[in-house]
C-alpha cells in the first residue's frame, strides 16, 4: 500500500543537530506530501517508494527491500532517484553506486542495511522505530 508520513522524531542526537526544526517529535499535515509505498515481488522482497512532494516539485527515491516477518523488520535500501517537476523530468538514474548496491542487496546483512522495526501494523496505521532510533507513524492514503 501507500503510506502518508504523519509523524516523526529523531533520537535526542538528531533532535540536538536539528534544534528548533525538529524539536522533540514533528507532525507533519495532509497537505505535507511524504508517502512511503511498497510493490511486492514476493511475500518478503520487492521495492520502496518514498516520494516527497514541495507542489510540482517531486523527488522519488526507491530500491529494494526485504521483510522479516518474525521481527517485523523492512530492510531497505534507496538506490534510485527521479526528479520532476509538473510533467517534466529532470533526472532519473542511480544514487551514486546505486546499481551495485540493488545487486548486491539480498546478499548484505542487515546491520549493512536501512531498516523499520514495525510495532504496530493496524489496516490504517502503521508506526517503526528506524535503524536510528527515530520514530515515524504513517496512516494509509
Amino acid at each position: 500500500g501507500t503510506w502518508q508520513l504523519r509523524f516523526v522524531t529523531g533520537t535526542k542526537k538528531v533532535r540536538q543537530r536539528a534544534g528548533v526544526v525538529l524539536g522533540a517529535g514533528q507532525y507533519l499535515p495532509n497537505w505535507v506530501g511524504i508517502t512511503l509505498a511498497y510493490e511486492a515481488d514476493s511475500a518478503t522482497t520487492g521495492r520502496m517508494i518514498n516520494r516527497v512532494s514541495l507542489g510540482a516539485l517531486t523527488f522519488v527515491v526507491s530500491g529494494p527491500c526485504c521483510w522479516q516477518s518474525p521481527r517485523n523488520l523492512l530492510a531497505f535500501d534507496f538506490t534510485h532517484l527521479e526528479i520532476t517537476l509538473g510533467l517534466l523530468k529532470l533526472f532519473q538514474g542511480y544514487l551514486g553506486n546505486g546499481a551495485e548496491r540493488e545487486a548486491k542487496f539480498f546478499q548484505s546483512s542487515i546491520g549493512k542495511q536501512a531498516f523499520f522495526v514495525f510495532f504496530l501494523l493496524e489496516e490504517r496505521v502503521i508506526a517503526a522505530r528506524g535503524k536510528g532510533g527515530g520514530l515515524a507513524l504513517w496512516v494509509k492514503t
